[in-house]
């Protein structure tokens, strides 16, 4: 080979080097960001319980996760039976 072929060779080298380094790095901190997303939707608990402003029954409420939010029992009741209705049609 000669010298030139050499350098021609290293650049192409070094180019596909650095090349390889930011795909890698925007490809990876996607996956980190799809996984951290999935596992947030994992780790929200379905009801929490908090205290109730009213104070009719009791000093606490339960709210109950529906689609990323948090309703009250009735509100949660009424989404789910709408949401079951929409399915059966």
């Amino acid at each position: 080979m000669t010298p030139q072929e050499v350098a021609s060779f290293a650049f192409a080298q070094e180019f596909i080097g650095w090349t390889a380094f930011v795909v890698g790095f925007i490809v990876s901190g996607f996956f980190k960001t799809l996984l951290n997303h999935i596992a947030h939707r994992f780790n929200r608990p379905r009801r929490i319980k908090y205290r109730s402003l009213n104070l009719k029954n009791h000093d606490f409420e339960y709210l109950y996760l529906f689609r990323g939010r948090y309703y009250e029992k009735a509100q949660y009741d009424f989404l789910i039976k709408e949401h079951k209705q929409a399915l059966r049609k």
